[in-house]
């Protein structure tokens, strides 16, 4: 089943009245259970790739199709809503709220879908273990390490169960080793919960891991590898 379609989505801006095109239409398919990397210089188009397939952006020209939602028409709260629903996203900058807890900041997400307390509380204990950070669940991200804020930032985007998680750069302002325990886990998650993930990388190690490999050049698909 395709957790996420493209048909000839593509992205055009205006830049001082000029129509800049960062995405030339594309169509893609992407299934359950996939560990898939978009590679690609510098403004090939990886970002914006991911911000239509987190229905952050719409896209100028075809549709997107998400859980097998279209996202085509949508209110800005249904988009949000569809997006909370179906999606968990990964920054490289953790964009973690510094006053709350890392159990808070987790359970977060939880509160804007309305579960009760009881369930909040047994699911958000579960991702922590799950991403190794039991032990830090009442430490604010101020008081944790750049690997542990995007450990809490992973625990939050799987805590609600979505049907992808996409990430930017996730190792991208990590050091060698904790990028690696990142990719280490990413692929754990992958591989033990079946967890759908989107990523995008110039981490040579995060690429070579992948088991799909999408590549842009200036904002077009230039290769789709299995490799």
């Amino acid at each position: 089943m395709a957790m996420l379609e493209l048909s000839q989505a593509g992205k055009t801006y205006l830049h001082q009245g000029i129509a800049v095109t960062a995405l030339h239409p594309l169509s893609l398919s992407i299934g359950a259970g996939e560990f898939l990397c978009l590679s690609g210089p510098s403004g090939s188009g990886k970002t914006t790739l991911l911000n239509l397939m987190g229905v952050i952006d719409a896209p100028t020209t075809g549709t997107v199709i998400l859980a097998g939602k279209g996202t085509a028409g949508l209110s800005r709260a249904q988009t949000a809503r569809l997006r909370r629903q179906h999606l968990g996203l990964v920054f490289q900058e953790h964009n973690l709220i510094p006053v709350l807890s890392a159990y808070e900041n987790i359970e977060y997400v939880l509160l804007l879908h309305g579960v009760p307390a009881p369930r909040r509380r047994e699911r958000v204990r579960h991702v922590l273990e799950m991403v190794g950070l039991d032990e830090c669940a009442e430490r604010r991200p101020g008081e944790m390490s750049g690997g542990q804020q995007q450990r809490v930032t992973i625990a939050r985007a799987i805590v609600n169960s979505p049907a992808v998680v996409l990430a930017d750069e996730p190792t991208a302002s990590l050091d060698s080793a904790t990028g690696q325990s990142i990719l280490d886990l990413l692929q754990r998650l992958n591989r033990e919960q079946g967890i759908t993930f989107v990523f995008s990388s110039h981490d040579p190690r995060m690429i070579g891991q992948a088991d799909r490999i999408i590549a842009l050049r200036d904002g077009r698909l230039a290769s789709d590898l299995r490799p």
